[in-house]
């Protein structure tokens, strides 16, 4: 439907471009219609204190935080607050006034623990096997960023 109320006598461009979408990847006010699906859960940096054997956000090697502490899910929440930041600042000033961005961004209903969303069991178990086969390989330690809003 929305393809079909565009103007007919236009013509219209597509573009996937490399880099990260938490900075400026077009040129100002550029950008009519901007989509995203399916990619703000990745967060742009591990957040250091996942990693700081000191802290008490280190999340002790797992790569997923829906079991784990309230100071890693705090952790986590401030590096996507961050980059959601960063992501729609830059958005802002690439759109041109008037243009649409769609998001589909993966979530979960209000005062749901993470452990009990489909993502958590997908990405502990995935998690657990990637550990796994790191400690085969070397004493890698493995963090992804992602992060499911509330």
């Amino acid at each position: 439907m929305l393809f079909k109320s565009l103007p007919q006598n236009r013509q219209y461009y597509a573009a996937g471009v490399p880099g990260s979408f938490y900075g400026r990847i077009f040129p100002n006010a550029s950008i009519h219609f901007f989509h995203c699906s399916s990619s703000n859960h990745w967060l742009s940096r591990v957040p250091k204190e996942i990693v700081n054997k000191e802290s008490p956000a280190w999340n002790k090697g797992k790569i997923y935080y829906s079991s784990s502490t309230t100071e890693v899910t705090r952790a986590y929440e401030t590096q996507h607050a961050l980059d959601m930041e960063c992501f729609l600042n830059a958005r802002a000033q690439e759109i041109v006034y008037g243009g649409l961005m769609v998001l589909i961004i993966s979530c979960r209903p209000n005062g749901t623990p993470h452990s009990h969303t489909l993502a958590s069991v997908i990405y502990e178990t995935l998690g657990s096997c990637l550990v796994d086969m790191a400690r085969k390989v070397s004493h890698y330690q493995y963090s992804a960023t992602v992060y499911h809003l509330t």
